[in-house]
């Protein structure tokens, strides 16, 4: 079973349907209006709606999983907007510790722009006003994700918060490890950093127990070494002519450099490392 907050379009059960086969299908939105879209846009059958926060959706995977009839479970907790951090990885935790052994949760966070500002003018602590402006951040992003964030970070510049955050992430999953009918561990699949309007982290993990190690396909090749291991996926567009270019010469990105001089390098490297996916990318930014 798939659940996520899936908008207004289903977009992503969608391509999750086409991708995978999976059937089963639950989505949820707190805008009554968003839920009520979502029915009318509904693209399979087996599709369960809610009108909740995300605050909830630990409270209600049993019984949806029940309904379902599902034997393994994905959670996509999708945090595009604005709201508390620490409050989305309460939420983070609340679902893992509601996971099973096989269960994967995904969680995107925003690391962007409109947070740096937030950090930088409202979250200072008393007191640190006057500090230099990469250590008020980091005073302010202690306070305001513990106890996610690390105590020993005492300077944090704009382009570190994205990866600060991936660390708050891992930090949060020891919190949830703990269970009742016997300890388990979040292994990190993929940990990844972009930039839309704003830069996101994604960050997904496999729910394993703990006495057992991860079985990683090898056509798996995005594992990360640890928390730190981050992708940054830089998805701007190519014209068809460009990406007729690079396709030609995808085993060679060094060539395709040369060929397209005037194109931005990571560009390139990301177009040919991600290159199976890049059909997925341009969909969304069209």
């Amino acid at each position: 079973m798939y659940a996520s907050m899936a908008g207004e379009h289903l977009i992503d059960i969608q391509a999750i349907y086409r991708r995978s086969g999976i059937k089963a299908f639950y989505t949820f939105d707190g805008d009554e209006r968003v839920v009520e879209r979502q029915k009318f846009n509904q693209p399979l059958p087996n599709i369960q709606f809610g009108h909740h926060m995300s605050t909830e959706l630990a409270d209600r995977l049993d019984a949806v999983v029940e309904k379902a009839e599902a034997q393994r479970l994905i959670v996509w907790l999708d945090f595009t907007g604005t709201g508390s951090r620490k409050d989305q990885l309460d939420d983070f935790v609340a679902v893992l510790r509601k996971l099973a052994p096989g269960d994967v949760c995904r969680i995107t966070m925003d690391a962007g722009h409109y947070f740096f500002k937030q950090l930088r003018d409202h979250l200072v602590p008393e007191g640190m006003e006057e500090e230099p402006v990469h250590i008020k951040v980091a005073a302010a992003f202690r306070e305001a994700l513990a106890p996610y964030s690390n105590p020993k970070t005492t300077a944090l510049d704009k382009a570190e918060i994205a990866n600060e955050l991936v660390q708050c992430i891992g930090r949060a999953c020891p919190m949830a490890n703990a269970r009742v009918d016997g300890n388990v561990q979040f292994v990190p699949l993929l940990l990844t950093r972009y930039g839309d309007e704003s830069t996101m982290i994604t960050v997904t993990v496999r729910c394993e127990k703990e006495d057992q190690p991860l079985n990683i396909p090898a056509s798996w090749d995005w594992a990360p070494a640890d928390w730190s291991d981050v992708l940054m996926i830089n998805a701007d567009l190519l014209s068809p002519r460009e990406r007729a270019t690079a396709d030609a010469r995808i085993d060679d990105p060094d060539v395709v450099c040369t060929e397209l001089p005037f194109v931005d390098e990571d560009t390139i490297r990301a177009y040919a490392r991600f290159h199976r996916y890049q059909p997925n990318f341009q969909n969304v930014a069209e």
